[in-house]
Formats: structure tokens, C-alpha cells, sequence
């Protein structure tokens, strides 16, 4: 379980989307929750376990347009 923050524009105070999702890993985390939100590109993304043991941290994430 993973707790999703996404920000649009950084740096910003706020996240614009959060998520809590099960995944395999924390950037299929990251990639749950903007497909979810329908965003396709973010300035910075964070990913945490629920418990805290893992931080995962990434900038300037895009997803493949899919037809």
C-alpha cells in the first residue's frame, strides 16, 4: 500500500492529486494515480509505504499517450 502525491507545477506547497493505492511497487504507485486522475505529466511525484520504510521520490514523470 502506498500513500501518492503529485504535484502539476514545483516547487508548490500542496500536492494537486493524492491517492492511496496497492501496487507492486512504488512507481506503479506513482503511475496508478496519474492514470487514474487522468494526468499524463507531472513536475514531481512522491510515493511513501504507509508505514514509512520506503520514500520514493521522482521529477518530471510522463506517461506514454496510449491510442
Amino acid at each position: 500500500m502506498f500513500d501518492v502525491a503529485l504535484w502539476v507545477t514545483w516547487p508548490s506547497l500542496f500536492p494537486e492529486y493524492v491517492g492511496l493505492v496497492m501496487a507492486s511497487s512504488a512507481f506503479a504507485a506513482v503511475v496508478s494515480v496519474m492514470r487514474s486522475c487522468g494526468v499524463y505529466s507531472v513536475a514531481h511525484a512522491a510515493a511513501s509505504t504507509c508505514d514509512g520504510s520506503l520514500v520514493y521520490r521522482a521529477f518530471s514523470v510522463k506517461l506514454a499517450l496510449c491510442e
